[in-house]
């Protein structure tokens, strides 16, 4: 029979905080993004109930929904745009237009009690589109 053993060596390993982000809009290059301070994930859906006189009668799976929140300093210039910011000259600001759609990738330390540099994780985030909050 196995036998179960917790807390050896190397098995516990964390995610240690954000430390690179690139933005990516379609039609250009990947673009550093300095200033970016951390991303919040959650998923809305998963199960819907249906209630029937106030008793609940069927509890229904459906599709989540991704939504992430991008924590930052400061964001390249290029950022604006899918923000909802344009400038069509210099000293006239336009806000709330139409925001395009981006991408963005952001990286992640891995570690361990043992060692605190076991490597990264790469996060991609596709087809987002931003909405200030």
């Amino acid at each position: 029979m196995a036998r179960l053993q917790w807390g050896t060596a190397g098995s516990r390993v964390y995610e240690a905080g954000l430390d690179r982000g690139v933005l990516y809009i379609e039609g250009s290059p990947g673009i550093p993004w300095n200033g970016l301070t951390s991303v919040e994930l959650a998923a809305t859906g998963g199960t819907k109930s249906y209630y029937l006189d106030g008793e609940k009668y069927l509890i229904a799976s459906v599709r989540e929904r991704f939504s992430a929140t991008i924590n930052a300093f400061t964001y390249p210039p290029q950022f604006a745009q899918c923000d909802g910011s344009v400038s069509p000259r210099p000293g006239l600001s336009l806000r709330h237009q139409r925001r395009k759609q981006f991408g963005f990738s952001y990286r992640t330390r891995v570690g361990s009690a043992e060692n605190n540099d076991l490597g990264y994780k790469i996060h991609l985030v596709y087809n987002a589109l931003a909405e200030p909050s």
